[in-house]
């Protein structure tokens, strides 16, 4: 549970000090090209990466990981899972504040509400492997 208690302190952070003007916001908003191709890369990779991490337990390679290493292969697969949804989030939320683009906070509050199907539980790991 650190990993993802964390990741959602370290987002709840970086929106702090961007909105108590600690740190200042838009230091790249005036880079289109940078910003096409930082959403275009953010998008795919938010898009892609929810399905896959939903559906991680599911894939045989990863069942055949966590049957074989037991408790350590389901630890390992759980950060793998949390770490699909929760670096997305993250960088989307730091990208938001440097290029003030709604569409990055919007991919980072779609990673967050994502998050609430990954709770990494021993016993919802467990169920779903």
């Amino acid at each position: 549970m650190i990993p993802y208690i964390g990741s959602i302190v370290l987002a709840a952070v970086m929106v702090v000090l961007y909105e108590t003007q600690t740190i200042l916001e838009g230091a790249l908003a005036g880079d289109v090209q940078g910003e096409f191709l930082a959403v275009t890369v953010m998008e795919l990779l938010t898009i892609c990466s929810i399905p896959v991490a939903l559906r991680l337990f599911k894939f045989r390679k990863v069942r055949d990981i966590i049957e074989r290493k037991k408790a350590e292969g389901l630890y390992l697969m759980a950060l793998v899972r949390m770490a699909l949804i929760c670096l997305p989030m993250l960088v989307n939320t730091l990208l938001y504040y440097l290029y003030m683009a709604p569409a990055f906070g919007y991919m980072a509050i779609v990673g967050f509400i994502s998050m609430a199907f990954i709770t990494p539980t021993v016993t919802r790991c467990e169920s779903e492997a």
